[in-house]
Formats: structure tokens, C-alpha cells, sequence
């Protein structure tokens, strides 16, 4: 039992169990119930804060090299918006204003935020929306591992935040440093081409995930590569040299699939394989139970410079034996314009028209067709 489920199932019980004058009591019982909780071996877990030495060097060394930079070396470098899954990420936190009628406070981030068009962006289309209360704060946060200056300035209803040689591998730690404290608190986070470059962008996901604001938080981005622990470089190259047709999955795709799987939070995915990227996803945080992944961290493969990926290396993790994958059982073409997954993340987007008016003509659409377990 996950420690989450322990915590519920045991509310739930001294909830019912209490007489109407015993709150106090109650409420004591639960924080004791907390604290149990919190005692619980949770060891077999993922933590980013238990890397092993290894890896934590690394993220060192590839985070002194990039800090130093000015300005990024790829051809992605921000934008003023990413529009992954087609979606439209300005109308999308306009949606969420609107429908968060008590709700003053509101949290974005951009991670790999490239020179901040994005942020920027956002703001100015915020302060240019007439039909939004004007007792709102909208918190626009970019980061980047570059150095350069950074900037914090009120903008009308919003409050821009630029982070320049920002370890993104240790976001908890970093924003403490800049006296935020956003666990819980950011309604959408963003990023794109940036997970890719991580040394650990695992560790990283858990961390994004749980800074989402339970029930309403969103996460749009494209996926990122990582290793199973019997993974090298060499067999997964002889591995894609295989792949002809659509009724065989790349790996990164299955293991991207099976996070979202494990994270058991709802989720739609958009096929993407333009330009080297993988496919793009937008995730919803169902409640405020921490994101808790059932592996464990395997070292570093080395030898990865034929793809895009700064840290020259991807990370292995022992993932456990489950897959997951697109049920690829009958015979069926991938499309750019299919989303799949979570219909009822898909019709609220759509309910919303979020969507861009097409993709190369096609309409964005929901395709039922099941992730099964490989």
C-alpha cells in the first residue's frame, strides 16, 4: 500500500469514527496518522535528493559548463508559445482563471525558458484580457541553466520572474534560494526541448510534478529520454535499426508511456518525431498525493552524442517490469493530429477551444484506442 492510500483509508476511518464534538481530536488524530505516514519505508521509491555520487557529479559538471554560457547552443531556444499537442497555452491559463473564481493567486513556470519570450509573452497577453478580474496575480516564472541577469518586475496583473543559471535538476532547492516556496501552488508548467538535455530528468519529473496545484495543475511538454538498466546505447541503436513500420514502438516511447502510466495521473499523448523530439503529453495532477515511482537509479551510459542531448549521456534507472504502449494489435497509422489517452482532459480542452484551428489541416482529435499493459 502506497503511502498515500494508507493516509486516505486511515482518515477516512477516524473521520467516521468521530463523534461531532471531537474535532479537535480528530484533528490531532489525523497530523498523528501524518506522522506514521511519514515514518513509512518508502525506499523503494525514486528520490532525487538519494542520487547516487555518480550521477550527482555529473549534473555538476554539466550545469558549471552550461551556466557559464550566455545563451543556449540549439536551434530551440524559446518562444513567445510552444503550442505542443496544439494546444494554446495563453487561452489555456485564461480557461483556468476564469473557471478558478476564488482563486487570486495563480503560478506558471517555463522550464528551459531560452531568452524568456515566452514568460514575456504570456504576461503581455494577460494584462491585454478586459475580461479578467483585476484582483488577480498571475506569478510568470522562467528558468534556464545559461547565466545572464535576472529580472523580477511587476507587469500589470502579473509578477515576471527570470532565473538565470538555474540548476534545474534541483528546483526545490533553487527556488528556496530565491525565496519561492511553490510546492503545490503552480497551475501550469511548460517546457519544451529541455528534459531532453537533463542528467536526470526523472528525479526532475517527480519534482515538476509535485510543485503542480492538486486537482487543476497541468504539465505540457515533450518527452525525454532514459534508460531501463539493462539498456546501452549500442542495443538500443540495433534496436531503432528494426523499427520499419508503426506497429513497432521506439523505447523511449514505451518507458514514456509507463511513467505516465505510473504516475496514475490522467494524460493525453500527441505522436511527435520532428526534428529528433518525442512525443509530446499534457498531464493533470488528480490530488495533492506526491508523485511516487517504484524505481530506482542505475548509473550512466555514456556515449549518446549522435542525438541531441547536452549532458552527452542518459541516465539508467531500474523501471521494474511493467510496459505500457499504444495497443498496436491492429493495423493502424500514427498521426500528429491523434491524441491519446484521457477523454475527458481531451473534451474539456476542446469544450474550451484550446486547440490551435487546425495542424496542417487536420483537426486535433481524440482516438480511443487503449494503452494496454505490455
Amino acid at each position: 500500500m502506497s503511502i498515500e492510500t494508507y493516509v486516505k483509508s486511515n482518515l477516512v476511518a477516524a473521520t467516521a469514527n468521530a463523534a461531532p464534538s471531537s474535532s479537535a481530536a480528530s484533528s490531532r488524530l489525523a497530523e498523528d496518522l501524518k506522522e506514521k505516514a511519514a515514518t513509512v519505508d518508502s525506499s523503494h521509491f525514486l528520490d532525487w535528493r538519494k542520487r547516487p555520487q555518480e550521477i550527482e557529479d555529473k549534473i555538476e559538471r554539466v550545469f558549471r559548463t552550461i551556466s557559464q554560457k550566455s545563451d543556449s547552443k540549439w536551434l530551440y531556444n524559446g518562444a513567445s508559445e510552444y503550442l505542443m499537442l496544439e494546444i494554446r497555452e495563453h487561452s489555456l491559463i485564461k480557461a483556468k482563471i476564469k473557471q478558478s473564481t476564488n482563486q487570486k493567486d495563480f503560478y506558471v513556470l517555463d522550464i528551459g525558458a531560452g531568452a524568456f519570450q515566452w514568460g514575456r509573452s504570456l504576461a503581455e497577453f494577460i494584462n491585454k484580457q478586459d475580461d479578467l478580474p483585476k484582483d488577480i496575480t498571475v506569478s510568470v516564472i522562467g528558468i534556464r541553466g545559461e547565466g545572464g541577469l535576472e529580472r523580477q518586475e511587476n507587469a500589470g496583473k502579473c509578477r515576471i520572474y527570470e532565473f538565470t543559471a538555474f540548476k534545474v535538476e534541483n528546483l526545490f532547492t533553487e527556488f528556496k534560494k530565491r525565496g519561492l516556496y511553490l510546492e503545490n501552488k503552480l497551475d501550469l508548467v511548460i517546457s519544451r526541448w529541455s528534459f531532453r538535455h537533463l542528467v536526470d530528468p526523472l528525479g526532475t519529473f517527480i519534482q515538476t510534478y509535485n510543485l503542480l496545484r492538486p486537482e487543476t495543475g497541468l504539465l505540457l511538454m515533450d518527452g525525454f529520454c532514459f534508460f531501463d538498466k539493462d539498456d546501452t546505447w549500442k542495443t538500443y541503436l540495433d534496436y531503432v535499426r528494426k523499427i520499419n513500420d508503426d506497429s513497432v514502438s521506439d523505447p523511449f516511447v514505451v518507458y514514456l508511456i509507463t511513467l505516465l502510466v505510473k504516475t496514475k495521473a490522467p494524460f493525453l499523448l500527441q505522436p511527435w518525431t520532428s526534428s529528433g523530439s518525442l512525443w509530446r503529453f499534457i498531464l493533470r495532477k488528480p490530488n495533492d498525493a506526491p508523485c511516487q515511482l517504484e524505481m530506482s537509479y542505475k548509473g550512466l551510459e555514456y556515449g549518446c552524442q549522435d542525438i541531441q542531448i547536452e549532458s552527452e549521456c542518459i541516465t539508467k534507472f531500474d523501471i521494474g517490469k511493467e510496459r505500457y504502449d499504444i495497443n498496436r494489435e491492429e493495423s493502424w497509422t500514427i498521426r500528429t493530429a491523434d491524441l491519446y489517452g484521457d477523454e475527458s482532459l481531451y473534451n474539456w480542452l476542446r469544450k474550451n477551444e484550446l486547440f490551435a484551428n487546425d495542424f496542417y489541416g487536420k483537426k486535433m482529435k481524440w482516438v480511443k484506442r487503449e494503452i494496454q499493459k505490455l
